[in-house]
C-alpha cells in the first residue's frame, strides 16, 4: 500500500492535468486550477525544507569550525537577515532591497561576467582542428565571431551573409531538433510516472 497509493495518485493527478488541456468539462477545469494552486503552495514548503537543510549542513560546520566555515557564516547570516526582512519588513523595504540590489544583483552580475573567461578557455582547447569536426567548428566560430564585429564586414561584405545564415539555417535546425527530441523525452518520463512505469521517485529501482 505504500507504494500502490502514490502511484494512484500520481496517475490521477498526472492524468487529470493532461485532460485539463484537451477536454472542457467545467468540474475537472475548476479542480485542475486549485490542483495547480496547491502545487504552488507545495512549493513553498519544498523551499522551506531546502532552508532547513542548507541550516542543518552549515550550522553544524560552523559549531565546529570544520572547512569553509567562514564562508558558512557569510551564507546563514544573510540568508536569515534576507528571509526575515522579507517577512517582517516586506520586499519593498530598505533592508531586503539593500541586500537585493546592493549584493545579489551585483553578485550575479560577476559571476555571470567570470563565466566569459571559462568560456574563453574552454573555446581555446576546443577549437583545435585536430580532425574533420574540430576544423569544421573552428572555421564555423571563426565566421560567426567576424559576422558579429565590424571587422568582418571591412574583411568581406559575405562574411556577415554567411554568418546570418549559419545562424537562421544550419543553428536554427539542430536547435530545433533538440527541442523536439528534449520535448519527446520529457513527455516519455513524465508518461513512465504517470503510468506508474518508473518508481525511482518512490525510492525504487526500475
Amino acid at each position: 500500500m505504500k507504494r500502490t497509493i502514490p502511484l494512484i495518485i500520481a496517475f490521477l493527478v498526472g492524468m487529470g492535468l493532461v485532460l485539463d488541456n484537451f477536454i472542457t468539462f467545467a468540474p475537472l477545469n475548476t479542480s485542475m486550477v486549485s490542483l495547480r494552486s496547491w502545487l504552488v503552495i507545495l512549493a513553498l514548503f519544498s523551499l522551506m525544507v531546502a532552508a532547513l537543510n542548507l541550516l542543518m549542513v552549515h550550522i553544524p560546520r560552523i559549531m565546529k569550525r570544520k572547512g569553509t566555515w567562514s564562508q558558512s557564516i557569510v551564507l546563514v547570516t544573510f540568508m536569515l537577515l534576507t528571509i526575515i526582512s522579507g517577512i517582517f519588513i516586506g520586499t519593498k523595504g530598505t533592508v531586503y532591497q539593500t541586500l537585493y540590489t546592493g549584493i545579489m544583483t551585483p553578485g550575479g552580475s560577476t559571476v555571470t561576467a567570470l563565466l566569459a573567461f571559462f568560456i574563453a578557455s574552454a573555446a581555446v582547447r576546443t577549437f583545435r582542428a585536430r580532425n574533420l569536426e574540430s576544423t569544421l567548428l573552428l572555421i564555423t566560430a571563426i565566421i560567426l565571431m567576424l559576422s558579429n564585429v565590424t571587422i568582418g564586414n571591412a574583411i568581406s561584405q559575405y562574411i556577415p551573409t554567411i554568418g546570418n545564415w549559419i545562424t537562421n539555417v544550419p543553428n536554427a535546425t539542430a536547435q530545433r531538433g533538440l527541442i523536439i527530441s528534449s520535448s519527446l523525452a520529457f513527455v516519455t518520463i513524465n508518461l513512465r510516472n504517470i503510468l506508474g512505469f518508473s518508481t525511482q521517485w518512490l525510492g525504487g529501482k526500475d
